[in-house]
């Protein structure tokens, strides 16, 4: 089963195309070099308890919080759309990775991702 999990637009800096082997690891986690300097990689397919594609080649979409670059991992990018964005429960507020969702053209309602919270976490378990 495929998970779709937009992304507000107004936080993305770039996307870019990459193979695992790009990916370094290091002791407080997994870096990409993006313009001269490693940023943290958050792997969605992780933080969600999601199944991953078993392939090399992802997308890293290069988001920017608190003045620092990170890059959220992605099997698959569907594309640019408008969308509305509807309060969550509290319940899944307190989950710390969502900030709403929406009901996409087919019916199917997709959570929308909080990447500022994500980059915090990211941050904050690098410390």
């Amino acid at each position: 089963m495929q998970e779709t999990s937009p992304i507000p637009l107004d936080v993305v800096e770039r996307v870019v195309m990459l193979h695992e082997n790009d990916i370094v690891p290091t002791a407080k986690g997994e870096v990409y070099r993006f313009q001269d300097t490693l940023i943290p990689i958050i792997r969605t397919d992780q933080i969600l308890n999601i199944e991953s594609k078993e392939n090399t080649k992802k997308f890293a979409i290069i988001v920017k919080s608190d003045q620092q670059y990170f890059g959220i991992l992605a099997d698959q990018l569907i594309g640019q759309k408008e969308i509305v964005i509807k309060k969550i429960d509290p319940v899944l507020q307190k989950i710390n990775r969502y900030q709403g969702a929406t009901i996409f053209d087919n019916g199917s309602i997709a959570l929308i991702l909080d990447v500022n919270a994500l980059c915090q976490t990211k941050k904050r378990a690098k410390s």
